[in-house]
């Protein structure tokens, strides 16, 4: 197993109900820390089916973890609501940035769990622009005995196929700062609000307090700043389909698109 220079190597692993597909690449791939996201016991999946469920997942759990940790390799175990997308794909760019902060090389199992879980790690490491890679499977399982030995996906071998990523164009800036305060409000926003908001944090060429000026230069001043916003950043959420504009009486309403959402998760903290 060859590793890269500086830094470590760090690969996220949403697991299903997989054994090969999570742990084949520690054949081949040099591995310093796994994060493992997995199903968190909850009490919305509380019926005997799902709890079922929940404890075939933990089976699956333990197989994986015992494995990586036979290996001497750090384990990070993250449970959360796998059937929740935003959730997933906030803590998946959550993790990323993190490591990528401490100068580490990562890299996502997109294979090892279910679809629409796949389908949320994909877009954020996507978005964060982190290898992301497909453990191809030789066989599925037939039978019981199959299936606890190797779960659903038999993997002889070591198949990876690494991933091309597309180039997404993220909020940056002030565009981030507002979609992330209408990720918060799904109420959505006046313009007024915004402004307030946008103010109060100290961004960049909104410094002055209008509000504590006098009143003939307060309403200038917060007239420049509405319409300074206005033709900037909202228009370019808006153009990109993140947020969209209405208007009550004399007043500008923002509110986030589906679309946004997805983006304000792999834009936040």
């Amino acid at each position: 197993m060859l590793k890269e220079g500086g830094g470590k190597d760090i690969h996220i692993i949403p697991l299903g109900y997989e054994f090969d597909r999570a742990i084949r690449p520690f054949d081949e791939r040099h591995i310093d820390r796994v994060h493992l996201i997995t199903m968190d016991e909850m009490e919305k999946y509380s019926s005997p089916n799902e709890r079922a469920l929940t404890n075939k997942q933990r089976y699956y759990d333990n197989l994986v973890i015992k494995f990586i940790e036979n290996r001497g390799i750090e384990i990070v175990v993250h449970r959360i609501d796998m059937f929740e997308i935003l959730s997933v794909m906030a803590l998946v760019s959550r993790i990323i940035k993190e490591e990528i902060l401490q100068n580490n090389r990562v890299s996502v199992n997109m294979s090892a769990c279910g679809r629409l879980t796949s389908f949320a790690v994909t877009q954020a490491a996507m978005a964060h622009q982190v290898k992301l890679y497909y453990v191809r499977a030789d066989a599925y399982s037939q039978n019981q005995e199959e299936t606890e030995l190797h779960g659903l996906s038999i993997c002889n071998s070591c198949r990876i196929w690494d991933l091309e990523n597309f180039r997404f164009d993220l909020p940056r800036d002030l565009d981030r700062i507002i979609l992330l305060k209408l990720s918060q409000n799904p109420d959505g926003l006046s313009g007024e609000d915004l402004l307030y908001s946008v103010i109060n944090e100290g961004t960049n060429g909104y410094e002055i307090k209008f509000w504590e000026l006098p009143m003939r230069e307060r309403r200038k001043c917060q007239s420049n700043y509405l319409t300074k916003l206005r033709k900037g950043p909202i228009e370019r959420l808006i153009k990109a389909g993140y947020i969209t504009k209405t208007r009550i009486g004399r007043q500008m309403v923002l509110h986030i698109t589906s679309s946004g959402k997805y983006v304000a998760c792999v834009c936040s903290e």
